[in-house]
């Protein structure tokens, strides 16, 4: 796994109670994209936060955090698109681009949504925004 390979931490915060109504492998194709980008994207060394809690919407917030390049302002609005250009991890390796948009198709597919919360420091932070299963 890229994790160990690159010495990465993963910390997870979450509740055990919260259940999102969603389908199961959409979502699960969801996260593993927002996670193999962290992975990809993260210096090595490095900690990737995997952190859920419930807002007083009664959504759920999966974010998904790691240190990395700031994403630059003119890629912020293609990220969820199909418009989006290919990029290179911390490795040089190339990416397609298409990731997050079938990513984004899928959780709104489901009654989400993604986006990135904006930081000041070197930390980018994806989250998706899941209706909650009451």
């Amino acid at each position: 796994m890229r994790l160990l390979d690159k010495g990465l931490e993963l910390k997870l915060m979450a509740p055990l109670s919260l259940m999102v109504e969603a389908d199961e492998e959409m979502i699960r194709i969801a996260l593993r994209n927002l996670m193999s980008n962290a992975i990809k994207f993260a210096p090595e060394g490095t900690t990737i936060q995997l952190r859920i809690v419930r807002n007083d919407q009664n959504k759920v917030l999966i974010n998904i955090t790691n240190i990395g390049e700031p994403i630059p302002h003119e890629l912020i609005d293609k990220l969820f698109s199909y418009q989006m250009p290919a990029t290179e991890d911390s490795k040089g390796e190339r990416g397609t681009g298409l990731g997050l948009a079938m990513t984004a198709f899928f959780v709104r597919l489901n009654g989400g949504d993604i986006f990135l919360i904006p930081s000041t420091d070197r930390t980018v932070t994806f989250c998706l925004e899941m209706p909650e299963l009451i």
